[in-house]
């Protein structure tokens, strides 16, 4: 941009950008983006589209510029016919402005975003100032072309969730985003409904028919798996020096007692198991499919239901096991704390 840039300014003290709480800190990233995409922060707070005469006026410029770098071969075409410059120069500048309403639009639902989940204090703090070029460049790409408020809803969720945590975002992401189709990401939406932290227990997911792992395996969503993949538990003793089989995830987890015999457990076997729960070197385990990390990446725009999940697979397990489950919740970074437990149904 010409002149002094106003990043030197705007983003040096803390402006409050919405009545409902989003600051932009010394730490934002959001007026960087602005800048980047060419939107302007007081236009997209009321009005996302540039005014008609500052459009005009960059149109007659710019088409005063095009006709100075008109080649000899051009020139010629030209005088064959003489319309011709006006109408390729009316599909260019149509275009142009078309792409930057699309990306006006991605930033304004982006405010709204960051309105309704604003960065916490850490992560307003902490991250660079800008945001990386590894990010923007494939980012203003796929904004340009956002012609529809589902497509500016999915883009601007993509920036708020960089805003907040630069770096989280990676190009390969952006890629698999964009090129996943509607199939595609429904059925990753659907199976997100049984997600416990990165993985999809199968006894939750019974149903789910070949043709849906194999699309979101070829997105990139989910790890391919020939053989099968298992979540272990853990031996652990908890306070009272009881061991206990535990499973943890973000938030929560589940466990029983060792005391329980394994031996009533079906052993694994390769390939895909739906087993609630197995054993395999006298290990307990549970089949899973494993969510890459840009499937990761695309979680953090869905509703986490982990707690009603960590729940169901409860159920089936001590419904599996016979004998009564503990609910594990975490108390802080290092401990954990039981706040229920689960009887198996057929008790």
């Amino acid at each position: 941009m010409a002149g002094k840039d106003h990043l030197d300014t705007e983003t040096s003290v803390s402006a409050e950008i919405t009545g409902s709480g989003l600051k932009a800190s010394a730490k934002s990233r959001f007026i960087a983006a602005v800048d980047r995409l060419g939107g302007n922060i007081i236009d997209l707070l009321n009005t996302p589209i540039e005014a008609r005469n500052n459009q005009a006026r960059t149109l007659a410029d710019s088409r005063a510029r095009m006709l100075e770098k008109v080649t000899e071969i051009a020139l010629k075409k030209i005088n064959e016919d003489p319309s011709l410059v006006d109408r390729a120069i009316e599909a260019h500048f149509q275009s142009i402005l078309n792409r930057q309403a699309n990306k006006d639009g991605v930033l304004a639902k982006a405010i709204d975003e960051l309105r309704a989940r604003p960065p916490s204090d850490a992560q307003a703090a902490n991250g660079n100032l800008r945001l990386d070029e590894s990010f923007l460049n494939p980012f203003e790409r796929f904004a340009e072309d956002a012609s529809t408020e589902d497509l500016r809803e999915k883009w601007a969720r993509i920036l708020a969730s960089e805003i907040r945590e630069p770096g989280s975002v990676t190009p390969r992401f952006l890629r698999i985003v964009n090129e996943i189709d509607a199939f595609e990401a429904a059925t990753f939406a659907e199976l997100n409904e049984h997600r416990a932290a990165f993985v999809i227990p199968i006894c939750l997911n019974k149903n789910v028919g070949w043709n849906k792992w194999s699309a979101l395996e070829a997105s990139g969503l989910i790890v391919p798996s020939i053989f099968g993949q298992v979540r272990k538990f853990t031996l652990i003793s908890d306070i009272s020096g009881i061991k206990v089989w535990t499973m943890l995830f973000n938030r929560f987890g589940l466990g029983f007692p060792a005391s329980v015999s394994l031996g009533r457990l079906p052993h694994a076997e390769t390939g895909h198991s739906a087993h609630p729960i197995e054993v395999f070197d006298e290990t307990p385990q549970i089949p899973v499919r494993i969510i890459t990390d840009e499937g990761m990446t695309l979680t953090r725009l869905m509703e986490d239901n982990e707690e009603e999940v960590v729940l169901r697979l409860c159920q089936k397990i001590s419904d599996a096991v016979g004998e009564k489950m503990f609910i594990y919740e975490r108390y802080n970074e290092e401990d954990w704390i039981v706040t229920r437990s689960v009887e198996p149904l057929s008790l």
